[in-house]
């Protein structure tokens, strides 16, 4: 394909990414003050927390997902049809092993944990708990294996397939709770169950939507044979403890401000973060995921023209995300009026401060990162990443206990840990020719 093709069907993929994403996150808007007015603070800061947990599921594929998309990224550059069909076989074959394992696994756990104690709160019995994170669970072990398809249609260079799938699911599950508004009292089982309907669902939908066109490459077998030979597990497994200690920096924060300073105050602390992730959403889970499989399959090829031009839209992407940010920085407080309406939410003195250098800081990290993951460039990321993850919790707690920052620690405390590969990442990608 000519470079004038390339470029034109890597802006097209770009711009409905965008916009199936910019769509997906109104909705996502639109659904908290419903949710908040269905739920209450309290009992909706217990199921942020909560599902953050039980989120955490995601991440522990070993890095097959990342590992699967390069290598699958790499086959398809070369047109290698066996070989995307076996790692597409493989890749299936190894999620649904996991899934199926760490369903069980997690069981007891579920049944024998004082849930009312670990989570600082009263507002349900320790039975309802259970109950609720064992649905969660389940829905999301089931989409867990049905979440495979995204790095899927990411190495086909078909990132707009994703940004529908979160549409589908948003919409489902506004109106999931809509339904629940008029039929139910406020209840986390049914919210957990339209929840988990709708990502099951939309996963299901974008499942079917690919192997409906591409029949030949449909999983017909069980095997973890070929899960060495394939390549996926080896760069997998970097790429997995580099999502341990994303998860751990970026997804500890709920449990903590819930341990420490009870589920209420989650409320303003997730409203805040999900109000400046707008930016660093559209940029680097869209933006800069879309031209992520771009990056690799040209490298693969050798086409540096094209690798050029990918640059070029990521240094224009980067000050449009900055300037986005500075926008939802100025009118935060009339944004955060029509938003939430008439609920009363006290947001900390200082905390959209510390957010939106936050934000800024995950943007210039996500320039230079998705080079280097494009690339399977990950060794000094990894090490770096592992020592955001064991110094971040303390740190946390340490600006929580003996500091009146409240839940404003913890996210100056990400911050702290963010500096180094603030620092490491370009300077690698200046090395790399």
């Amino acid at each position: 394909m000519k470079i004038g093709a390339k470029n034109k069907k890597l802006n097209s993929n770009v711009f409905y990414s965008l916009l199936s994403k910019s769509v997906g996150l109104c909705l996502s808007f639109i659904t908290i003050p419903i949710a908040l007015k269905y739920l209450g603070q309290e009992s909706y800061g217990l199921w942020i927390t909560i599902f953050g947990i039980v989120n955490w599921i995601n991440f522990f594929d070993f890095g097959l997902g990342h590992g699967l998309r390069n290598k699958l990224s790499e086959a398809l550059a070369i047109r290698d049809k066996d070989k995307i069909k076996l790692i597409i076989q493989t890749g299936y074959s190894s999620v649904i092993f996991i899934a199926f394992l760490a369903f069980l696994l997690s069981i007891p756990f579920i049944y024998n944990i004082n849930w009312n104690g670990l989570m600082n709160t009263s507002v349900i019995t320790n039975s309802t708990f259970v109950s609720l994170i064992f649905f969660t669970a389940l829905y999301v072990f089931l989409s867990f294996v049905l979440n495979l398809i995204k790095p899927i249609f990411y190495a086909y260079e078909q990132p707009q397939f994703v940004g529908y799938l979160n549409v589908i699911q948003q919409l489902l599950f506004l109106l999931g709770i809509l339904y629940l508004s008029n039929k139910y009292l406020s209840n986390l089982i049914f919210f957990s169950h339209a929840y988990g309907i709708s990502m099951f669902i939309s996963a299901f939908i974008l499942s079917f939507i690919f192997f409906s066109n591409k029949k030949e490459f449909i999983p017909r077998k069980f095997t973890l044979k070929s899960i060495k030979s394939t390549g996926i597990l080896n760069l997998g497994l970097s790429f997995f403890v580099i999502q341990i200690s994303i998860l751990v920096l970026q997804s500890s924060d709920n449990i903590i401000i819930t341990s420490f300073l009870g589920p209420g105050e989650v409320v303003p602390y997730s409203i805040v973060l999900k109000l400046f992730s707008v930016s660093t959403m559209l940029y680097g889970a869209v933006f800069l995921n879309s031209l992520r499989s771009s990056i690799t399959h040209a490298n693969k090829i050798k086409d540096f023209k094209y690798l050029k031009i990918i640059k070029k839209k990521i240094v224009i992407g980067f000050f449009v995300g900055i300037c986005l940010n500075i926008i939802l920085y100025i009118f935060f407080d009339p944004i955060l009026a029509i938003w939430l309406d008439d609920r009363n939410v006290f947001i900390p003195h200082g905390l959209k401060n510390l957010m939106l250098i936050y934000s800024i800081m995950l943007i210039w990290n996500g320039s230079f990162i998705v080079y280097l993951n494009a690339l399977s460039e990950i060794r000094g990321q990894l090490i770096i990443s592992v020592f955001q993850a064991i110094i971040n919790i303390p740190l946390s707690i340490i600006l929580i206990e003996y500091t009146n920052f409240g839940s404003k620690g913890v996210i100056f405390a990400t911050i702290i840990c963010l500096i180094p590969m603030s620092i490491y990442a370009p300077i690698k990608c200046l090395r790399i020719k």
